[in-house]
């Protein structure tokens, strides 16, 4: 075995056995909620170039989505809550989405919302080793805010 395939073979062995390191970042909501106005929803410390979704829900707790060997999602948020909102991070692993809460919000609602980066893995195998891939997902944490008046 050429030493080149051996050390490409070390390496990927490595890589492959080693758990992906999920940058997790933060998520900061500013804005009053009241209707017509603006929230404005900042994530930061994400993975870069990641697709970030911003869920909504009433109720915090543990809550786990298994997708078996492609990974695992732990949130701080009980069903049923949403995806309201979709972005990509920048090269620095950050993320700014603006809201408008409608202005026929009249009776006040509150609300938490928590950040999701999520980039799809794939690595190579080496020679007699198959690819491997799978989702990394970054949770950040839970904030709540209210809308309505």
């Amino acid at each position: 075995m050429h030493l080149k395939t051996l050390t490409t073979a070390l390496f990927t062995t490595l890589a492959l056995a080693l758990p992906a390191q999920a940058q997790c970042g933060s998520l900061a909501i500013t804005g009053d909620g009241t209707p017509g106005s603006t929230l404005t929803f900042d994530v930061s410390g994400v993975a870069p170039d990641a697709f970030v979704v911003i869920l909504a829900g009433r109720q915090t707790g543990d809550f786990t989505f298994q997708f078996g060997p492609l990974g695992t999602l732990s949130l701080g948020l009980l069903p049923p809550f949403i995806p309201f909102s979709v972005a990509r991070s920048d090269a620095s692993g950050n993320a700014s989405l603006d809201r408008m809460v409608p202005s026929h919000v009249r009776n006040p609602v509150d609300l938490n919302a928590q950040a999701v980066s999520v980039k799809f893995g794939f690595t190579l195998g080496g020679p007699g080793m198959l690819p491997s891939f799978g989702f990394e997902f970054c949770e950040t944490n839970v904030v709540a805010f209210s809308v309505g008046s």
